[in-house]
This record gives C-alpha cells, structure tokens and sequence, in this order.
C-alpha cells in the first residue's frame, strides 16, 4: 500500500456536499446511525458545544422575531392603518352620515345621532391618521363619486372619488380598548367600506339597490334592469314592458304622456365643482298615471341622483293604454343638469 503522506485518523470525519460527512469516517455511521443523526452527534461531542451554544442563540433570536411579528399583525400600527384606510379604490363612510365632526365606540357604532347625506356623498379622502391607547383619530376631506358611462352599452359605470370642498374638513374618532387590540379591526369594518361592497349596497335607498348589485354583480343583473339589457341605446321616454299585457303585445301598447314637469335643481357639490351629465331613471307609471318603483339605472354622482328621484316622483303622468284601457308601464326617463 502506498503511503500518501497523509496518517489518516480513526473515526475522523470527512465533508460530503450533502451530510457534511462521508464514508466509514463518519462517527454517526460508525455507530450505525443514519446521517440524519450526524448534527446531534456532532453538537453532543466536545468540539459540538461552542457550534451548539451557537444554535441556540440563533434559535432564540429566530424565536424572538416571529413573536414580535405575530404581535404586530395582531395589534394594528399606525402605518398599517394609513395602508389600509388610504388604499385605493376609494372609502365610503357606513351609514351615510353628514356632519364634520362623528364618533363612534369601541364596537363601531355612531355615538349619538347625526343626519344623513345622498349615497354618492359619502366618499372620504383619509388625510391624516393619529392612532392612541383610548382613540383612533381619522382626519380627511370628505369626497363625492362620478360616475363616467362606458364605452359598451349594459356595462356598469367607472366611479371615482373626487374632493367637493377641500375646505370643509372631516373628522372622525373611534374609540379602543387596548386590552382588545383585534376589536379595532372590526369597529372600523362597521364605520367604513374600501369601494362598494356587498353590506354597503344592502344599507343603501332601495332606489339605488338595482344598480349597486349590477355594479357588483355584473354578469347576474336584477330583474329591474332586465327589459334595459341586452341591446342597442333606448329613447327616453320609451315603452319597455307592460306587466299587465301579453309579451307578444308588447308592441301595442301606446306609451304615457307627461302632463306637467319642472326644471332639476342642482347639489351643492355639483354646482361647487359645475359638474354636470344625463342621469336615467327607470319607474313604472300605474294606471292612473303616478310613478311608482322609481329606482336609478345610470347614475350620474355628485347627490344628483336623488334630485332625480326627487324630481321623477313628482311627476303626473297620463297613464298608457293598451285596447283602449289604462295598464301600468315601465318607462325609462332622462333628467339633465346643464350648467350655463
């Protein structure tokens, strides 16, 4: 046997790229262990206990960090409000509630009593964020919604959020229990929406309900806006369906004529901003000529919406008439808003 030099050792171990050992040199194997077991023999031996006091401390440290993480994601920081509450699309305030100064408690619910402002007005632009052992202080201007047509007839509007008065400043406070740090998450769940959810759109005037599940639900709309899809773009003013008439009849029937009406006026934010559109209103004028079901079928923002309703609910009609007797109809109008 050639010598190379080299007095090997007994039971000295050698690397390997996947162990750490290799062969008969290997003391775990040498024992008729698996090397598996090569880290825990190792750290057991003499030279192991600096290397094990090490992996200790590493662990310890490692331990350390993740309870500080899970200690941040259970209690809300200040930075991670502002990511929550400034993200986009745009923040509505639950409830719908006017004032410039609103509180709310531990739970989420309005601290006395406050009135209401139209569903588009009820946008919010978080501005400022103070977060405090006993409150949540939310600092902001509040904002209303536009909302554009798109370019493919029967699909839901683009909203966006806009500042009507970047003067008139909003507040609102919740207050907290630092006992319960989780309880934060949910009284803000209560006070505000990111965008237009599901719970938001149940809360709103029934005129608006029909909209709001299209604009959700895009693929399944609600009957009231079945005869408005699918086709071209329909007069204002045009006959869409008679309940009390055979479908095939439809065509027959002569539609209503408006006795009397009146000019729309203008919202506030709408005239700050001169904001201005077509708003369609869908209703069904009875048999005796009085608009019933008045709910909004392309909303235009800014609170005209509800100057719409307001306006179509007033109006007398003479009603339809199929073989010469009055019948209700559906009917879709067009309110305008010029600015001049």
């Amino acid at each position: 046997m050639r010598s190379t030099g080299v007095r090997p050792t007994k039971n000295r171990p050698t690397k390997n790229k996947r162990w750490g050992f290799s062969g008969t040199r290997c003391p775990a194997r040498s024992l008729g262990l698996t090397p598996h077991a090569n880290f825990a023999f190792l750290i057991s031996s003499r030279r192991g206990k600096v290397f094990e006091m090490k992996v200790r401390l590493v662990f310890a440290v490692w331990i350390g960090m993740a309870a500080s993480v899970a200690c941040v994601a259970e209690t809300p920081t200040q930075q991670s409000l502002e990511a929550r509450l400034k993200r986009p699309p745009f923040l509505m305030i639950r409830g719908c509630y006017a004032g410039s100064d609103l509180a709310f408690d531990a739970q989420g619910n309005l601290a006395g009593a406050a009135e209401t402002v139209p569903f588009s007005l009820c946008a919010m632009r978080v501005d400022k964020i103070q977060l405090t052992d006993s409150a949540l202080q939310i600092q902001g201007v509040r904002e209303g919604l536009e909302f554009t047509p798109r370019d493919s007839y029967g699909l839901p509007e683009k909203v966006k959020a806009v500042p009507y008065d970047k003067h008139e400043k909003f507040e609102a406070t919740i207050a907290r229990s630092p006992a319960v740090p989780d309880q934060l998450d949910t009284a803000l769940a209560r006070v505000f929406s990111i965008g237009i959810d599901d719970a938001l759109a149940a809360s709103a005037p029934d005129y608006w309900q029909p909209w709001l599940h299209f604009d959700l639900h895009p693929k399944d709309p609600p009957n009231e806006l079945l005869p408005l899809f699918p086709g071209t773009n329909r007069l204002a003013g045009m006959v869409l369906r008679s309940p009390a008439v055979p479908e095939k009849d439809q065509s027959h029937v002569k539609p209503p004529q408006l006795l009397h009406t009146s000019s729309p006026s203008l919202s506030n934010p709408a005239r700050h901003l001169h904001y201005q559109g077509v708003d369609s209103i869908s209703l069904i004028v009875d048999a005796s000529g009085l608009p019933q079901h008045v709910f909004i079928t392309h909303p235009l923002g800014m609170g005209l919406d509800e100057k719409s309703v307001e306006l179509v609910q007033q109006q007398r009609f003479k009603p339809a008439t199929y073989k010469g007797k009055p019948v209700p109809v559906q009917i879709w109008m067009e309110v305008t808003y010029r600015i001049y």
